[in-house]
C-alpha cells in the first residue's frame, strides 16, 4: 500500500510541475532579454517621446500624417 501511495504522489507531483509551474517558468525565461534590457528599452522610448514632442512642436509630425495619409491611406482597399 505505501509503495502505490508513493507512485501516486510522485506521478501527481509531476503533473503540478508540468501543468502549472512550467509554463510560467518558461514565459519568465523568455522575458529574460527584457529584463536585462530594461534600462535601454526605457531610454528608446524616451528618446522617441522626445522627437515626436520635437515634431509636434515644429509642425512637422502633421505634415507627416498629411503624407501618409494622402499616398498610403487613400490607396487602401477593405479586402471585403
Amino acid at each position: 500500500m505505501e509503495e502505490a501511495e508513493r507512485t501516486r504522489t510522485g506521478i501527481n507531483s509531476l503533473k503540478i510541475r508540468y501543468n502549472r509551474v512550467y509554463p510560467f517558468e518558461r514565459g519568465v525565461t523568455a522575458f529574460s532579454f527584457a529584463r536585462r534590457h530594461a534600462r535601454a528599452f526605457s531610454v528608446a522610448g524616451g528618446a522617441m517621446l522626445v522627437a515626436v514632442g520635437i515634431l509636434e512642436v515644429t509642425g512637422a509630425w502633421s505634415s507627416a500624417l498629411l503624407w501618409l495619409k494622402t499616398h498610403w491611406i487613400s490607396s487602401y482597399q477593405s479586402p471585403l
